[in-house]
Parts: structure tokens; C-alpha cells; sequence
């Protein structure tokens, strides 16, 4: 019995001594993968930062140009209600004739019809198209050759258009849309009848 008892012991004492020699092992093992641990979760910490910086200062100048590029180059314009390319030219440029410079830079195929919240590109350093006398006088001079007192109205037509067919003069479609109390210049009907005004 006291044999057992004292196998007994000695197992126990082998065991602690095992587990005291190694517990120095284990506690090192650990302290090496944290500390292994903690400098990759820094590196690679400090890689994305690097990371997202450049991405951030590329971005940045990216930015830049495009802003800089956009300010060199055009403005943008959001239609509101009621708005038409002679208004918001008179509004942008002090002159409605610009409504043609508008009606190129956004390729409309029909300058008179728009949309609330519709975005529209203003070019910038556009010329003055307001007509000189000269140009007045041979708008008249078409207008008295047009001698068209009523025009219906077809299919794809636009104030623009009709004024350019009946005056020879585009700029000419306020007359018309004034001539006929038009509340939307840019709203037409196929089949509509237009007074076109001969002075």
C-alpha cells in the first residue's frame, strides 16, 4: 500500500516538475505569437493608412482637375418650371440670343422643349449674339419676303424651327410665341394654327 502511496507521490512530483519546467516554455511561446501578432497587425495597420492616404491624395487630385476643368470650361443650369433657353440665356448671359450656345452645348434636338430638374451644360466665354442693326434690317427683309400670315404646325416643329422657315431668323420665335399668348413656348401641337406677325 505504502509502495502505491509513494508511486503515487512521485507521479504527482514528476508532474509538477514537468509542468514547471514547461510552463517557462509556454509562457515564452505566447508572448512571442503576441508580440508576432501585434507587429503584423501594425504593419499591415500602418500599410492600409499608407494606402488609403495615396488613394485619398489621388482621388483629391483627380478632383481638382475635373473642378478645375469644369470651372475653365462650363456651368451647370437646372431647369425650373416655366423656364425656357431665352430665359435662362437673358438670366446667364444679359442676352436671350445666347439661347443658341445653350441649345448647341447640350446637343437638344429641340432647344424648346425642357424639363423641371433637367441639368443643362452653359458654356462659358460664349459671344455676344445679340443682332446688330444690319442684322435686324434683313431679318425684317425676310420676314416682309416670308408673307405668311398663319402657319400650322407639323410634326417635330419647334418655335425655333418655324422661325427660322418662315423669317429665316431663329431668334424670330419670341414674335411668334408672343403673337400667339404661348403661357409654354416650348409645348406645340401638330394640327395647332400660329398667327406669324409680319412687323
Amino acid at each position: 500500500m505504502e509502495n502505491k502511496k509513494s508511486d503515487f507521490n512521485n507521479k504527482i512530483n514528476d508532474l509538477k516538475k514537468f509542468v514547471t519546467e514547461n510552463l517557462t516554455y509556454i509562457i515564452t511561446g505566447i508572448i512571442i505569437i503576441l508580440i508576432t501578432v501585434g507587429v503584423l497587425y501594425n504593419y499591415y495597420k500602418g500599410y492600409d493608412a499608407v494606402q488609403k492616404k495615396d488613394t485619398n491624395q489621388q482621388q483629391n487630385e483627380t478632383n481638382t482637375e475635373t473642378n478645375e476643368k469644369t470651372s475653365n470650361q462650363v456651368n451647370e443650369y437646372i431647369v425650373k418650371r416655366g423656364d425656357n433657353l431665352w430665359k435662362i440665356a437673358e438670366e446667364v448671359y444679359g442676352s436671350g440670343y445666347n439661347a443658341v450656345d445653350i441649345a448647341q452645348a447640350n446637343n437638344l434636338d429641340n432647344p424648346n422643349l425642357l424639363f423641371a430638374g433637367q441639368k443643362l451644360v452653359l458654356p462659358k466665354d460664349v459671344v455676344d449674339r445679340t443682332p446688330t442693326t444690319d442684322k435686324v434690317s434683313s431679318a425684317k427683309t425676310e420676314q416682309r419676303k416670308a408673307n405668311i400670315n398663319e402657319y400650322t404646325v407639323k410634326k417635330g416643329d419647334h418655335l425655333w424651327k418655324i422661325a427660322q422657315e418662315v423669317y429665316g431668323d431663329g431668334y424670330a420665335w419670341t414674335k411668334i410665341a408672343k403673337a400667339n399668348n404661348l403661357s409654354n413656348p416650348n409645348i406645340l401641337f401638330t394640327g395647332q394654327k400660329l398667327k406669324i406677325p409680319q412687323n
